[in-house]
């Protein structure tokens, strides 16, 4: 039921408060909801019918945290006589139950309040108006002229509808901006006593619509943009809003409360920019999408859709035109179905560049007049390169050395294509960085990509290589190539001396790894001695590339030639053998029993004395002149360390006292002394070298009979 209430309560004692819009306030913040409202000239409006827009906001149940809105009372009058800045301090201002606004438009209470309100919302503010029971109202003054069926307070229900879903209202509940229309129908008179659009001016967009008393069905809460600014208008009577502890929760029953939240709801509406779709214009034609992207040479449809006051509007012929684009001048007609749509599509030329379209269409407008109406859309065209397509290879590698070659293979249909248009990355699949690759190939391919990798183990790797068109950088495609890495080969060499003492410790192997990424711990060594006897090999090395040695200790039990292997594994799978063919050469006694000769008269290649009556005078030393005493054979040796190991030394008896062995081998080992001296009875001097002599045939123990031979290997020498 109305309140009637007579007019005068509303004019208050409001004198002053024109002087409060301005620096009090902030700047006007163009933004997101409204901050600063001017309530022109109050929250129950200037002719009160009932009700009042609720101010009591903060912290009620479905007002966002933190949302709190400032709300100031200016006189009507005061926008009217004020200068341009009586709105500066506020971002919203709601125009509330001024049913003689036409005065106010047409300059009756003062000059200024048409440009003041149309400039406050050009320049980016928002505009609310509330006019709900005036009957006389009169907006043919206003920039976007509109006129409105009033019923006046009539108390009585009707059917509100929600024309458009945004965020001025929703009909689902799950929206934020749900509003609950049946229940604002069906208990309050908000709908029934509704000022409801009749207009034909094309700038209004629709959001609910309502069958008022009257039985008008038409838009009741509109939008429109002008400037930087949003303007809102609702017709719907707010008899049923309180300022008492008001509720705004969207999952309430009440339709007092869903009323509440239209208020809310326009306080929380965004503006510049607004983000409305305006799908459904109170009088004209809305095209839509009003903006896409597709492929050149695809094709594109847009749908006009024609609205007389909010409805529908059949069988009306529909001109599309493209006025600017790479498809100007195509066109094309449709006429609008039950649903006031009409479609229209083109292909487009296959050129790059933004089309835009117009729809116009006639209308029947104000008196019966026609009255021309259009919109326009936007289309982006863009070219498409046509895919590349890739495919993979399996390529050979060796641990350890640089591979250099083709990782994959493309093709693109342009058979203008360059190979300098793409690049490629590799991905190596060993976790390594990724690489960029080279391309190469004639103009429109095929084309390889190449790459320079090393591989620090062998296995298989899965190699991803992925081209990219430089100028469309979406356009790429994907090889998958396998590595095949071996392990890098191994060469290897003896080491071993031709001739050796029956105990031997020492190098018998040398190899070379062409891996350069190598270890110590990848290579194992096993020593065939010859004589059906093996041990494992001590390998040291730097690793790498760099050469590597094989050692081993052994005594054996005869003399004679024997075939030395030493095989090398590498845990890759690559193995080498190294062969030696050594002479294992006995001293002249198994007792330790040795023939000597001077370090003047030894040197490899020369004929040597060992033993005879003029040893002495043969065999000169360093240390001086041996005595004459010594014939050349010395009876016990001791060596400072392990065979073959030099230092130490060896003592005698004068003579042949100490008889020599009857008969010696073809090869021996010699003892080399720099001093050989005598005390007493004993002869003794220093071994300097150890060397291996080839004998002469002739000897006996007799000095009489001397044994010769010469030098052909020196086994060590003493520091």
């Amino acid at each position: 039921m109305s309140r009637r209430v007579a007019a005068f309560t509303v004019v208050l004692a409001l004198s002053l408060v024109g002087t409060l819009a301005g620096p009090a306030h902030p700047a006007r913040a163009l933004t997101t909801r409204s901050q600063n409202i001017a309530l022109v000239p109050s929250a129950i409006g200037r002719i009160n019918m009932g009700g009042t827009l609720p101010t009591s906001i903060v912290g009620r149940l479905g007002v966002p945290a933190g949302y709190s809105p400032s709300f100031t009372q200016v006189l009507p009058e005061t926008i009217a006589t004020g200068g341009a800045g009586v709105l500066s301090g506020f971002d919203t201002a709601a125009l509330v139950g001024i049913c003689d606004i036409g005065d106010f438009l047409s300059g009756a209470h003062g000059p200024n309040f048409k440009t003041n309100i149309e400039s406050f919302v050009t320049n980016g503010g928002k505009l609310i108006i509330w006019d709900s029971e005036c009957t006389s109202t009169n907006y043919s003054n206003f920039v976007y002229p509109f006129t409105t069926s009033n019923p006046g307070a009539a108390g009585a229900m009707g059917t509100l509808t929600d024309v458009e879903e945004n965020s001025l209202s929703s009909s689902i509940p799950a929206n934020d901006s749900f509003v609950n229309v049946v229940a604002v129908s069906t208990q309050v008179d908000a709908v029934g006593d509704a000022n409801v659009f009749v207009t034909f001016n094309q700038n209004w967009c629709t959001d609910l619509r309502a069958l008022n008393t009257l039985g008008v069905n038409g838009p009741v809460q509109t939008y429109a943009r002008l400037g930087s600014g949003l303007i809102i208008y609702s017709g719907l009577d707010k008899d049923a809003m309180s300022n008492t502890s008001p509720s705004f929760d969207k999952a309430s029953l009440s339709g007092q409360v869903h009323l509440q939240r239209i208020w809310l709801l326009q306080l929380l509406q965004p503006f510049n920019p607004d983000s409305l779709p305006c799908g459904v214009k109170v009088f004209g034609l809305s095209l839509m999408p009003k903006t896409a992207t597709n492929p050149g040479g695809s094709a594109h449809t847009v749908t006009a859709h024609v609205t007389t006051n909010a409805s529908p509007t059949p069988g009306v012929t529909v001109t599309f035109t493209v006025t600017l684009g790479p498809n100007v001048g195509t066109t094309g007609t449709g006429v609008t179905n039950a649903s006031g749509d009409a479609t229209f599509t083109y292909t487009s030329n296959g050129a790059a560049g933004t089309d835009t379209i117009e729809a116009t269409a006639t209308l029947t407008g104000t008196g019966g007049v026609p009255t021309p109406v259009k919109d326009t859309a936007t289309k982006t065209w863009i070219v498409t390169d046509p895919p590349i397509t890739a495919s993979g290879v399996t390529f050979n590698a060796t641990e350890g050395t640089a591979f250099t070659g083709t990782v994959a293979t493309f093709t693109d249909p342009d058979p203008l294509s360059t190979a300098a248009e793409y690049d490629a990355t590799i991905d190596w699949g060993d976790s390594s960085p990724i690489d960029m690759g080279v391309i190469s190939g004639p103009t429109g391919g095929p084309f390889t990509v190449s790459g320079t990798h090393m591989y620090a183990e062998e296995g298989t790797f899965q190699v991803s290589v992925v081209i990219t068109d430089k100028d469309n950088l979406s356009n790429t495609a994907t090889a998958h190539s396998t590595a095949k890495v071996g392990d890098a080969p191994l060469s290897s060499k003896c080491l071993m001396p031709p001739f050796v003492l029956q105990t031997y410790s020492g190098p018998t192997a040398g190899f070379t790894d062409q891996s350069s990424t190598g270890t110590l711990s990848d290579f194992t060594a096993t020593i065939n001695w010859g004589d059906s006897s093996s041990s494992s090999g001590t390998i040291a090395g730097a690793g790498g590339n760099s050469p590597y040695t094989v050692s081993g200790s052994h005594t054996y039990t005869t003399t004679g030639s024997f075939t030395v292997t030493t095989i090398i594994n590498d845990t890759g799978g690559s193995t080498t053998t190294a062969t030696c063919t050594v002479t294992v050469v006995p001293f002249a006694t198994e007792t330790g029993g040795a023939f000597v000769i001077g370090d003047l008269e030894a040197g490899l290649g020369n004929h040597v004395t060992w033993w005879g009556s003029h040893w002495a005078n043969i065999n000169l030393t360093s240390g001086g002149a041996p005595p004459d005493a010594m014939k050349g054979f010395a009876e016990e040796a001791t060596f400072l360390g392990p065979m073959p190991s030099c230092g130490g030394i060896w003592a005698t008896d004068p003579g042949n006292s100490t008889p020599p062995p009857p008969s010696v081998s073809k090869f021996m080992a010699v003892i080399v002394s720099s001093t050989v001296t005598k005390s007493g009875s004993v002869i003794s001097g220093d071994i300097k070298q150890v060397v291996i002599v080839e004998n002469d045939p002739g000897y006996e123990p007799n000095p009489g009979r001397p044994g010769t031979g010469t030098e052909l290997a020196i086994i060590c020498t003493s520091p």
